[in-house]
Formats: structure tokens, sequence, C-alpha cells
């Protein structure tokens, strides 16, 4: 299956990643253009166990791919979002003084 993560961060990264290791292709789209360079070169901005390379491994086969957005037809091939998630931050619960 076809599937989009809007955000290469801790949560979309480590999902794509294992959307990967189950035999799905990720497009995972964020606008760090930065960070996507850094995602490329195959190297993983945070620590998560195993996590760079699954990464390593799955960019190179072609199952995971970084975008900075993603184009019109990218859309027609994941299927208008139907499989997409999106991945935000959210404020904490918790309030500081």
């Amino acid at each position: 299956m076809d599937i989009s993560v809007i955000g290469a961060g801790y949560v979309g990264l480590t999902t794509a990643a294992c959307l990967t290791e189950l035999g799905h292709h990720v497009v995972c789209a964020d606008n760090d253009l930065a960070k996507l360079g850094v995602l490329r070169r195959g190297d993983v901005p945070f620590y998560e166990p195993h996590l760079p390379e699954i990464v390593k491994k799955n960019y190179s086969a072609g199952n995971l791919e970084f975008a900075a957005y993603l184009r019109k037809e990218q859309l027609g091939r994941l299927h208008a979002w139907r499989n997409g998630f999106r991945l935000q931050e959210t404020a904490s619960p918790i309030t500081r003084n």
C-alpha cells in the first residue's frame, strides 16, 4: 500500500519507518529542508534504537521517500489521502508558570 506521512519528526519518521518494515511504500513529507537533507544522507536527527538502520535500508531500497511537498500525481497514487496519516504537534496538557 502507498502511504503518506506528513511530518518527519519523532512520531512521523518512526511511523513511516515502521510502515516500510511492514512492506508498505511511504512518502514522508516535511517542510524543513535541512531535516530532509539529513534524512536523505541516512542520518536521523534524534535517538531511537535501530531507527537509523531501518531508515537507511528502506530509503536505499526505494520503499521510503522524503519530500518537501506532495505533487498532485502523488496524491492520486495515494488514493486521495484515504490511506494517509496527518501527524502534528499538540499542546502539552501541563501548564507551567
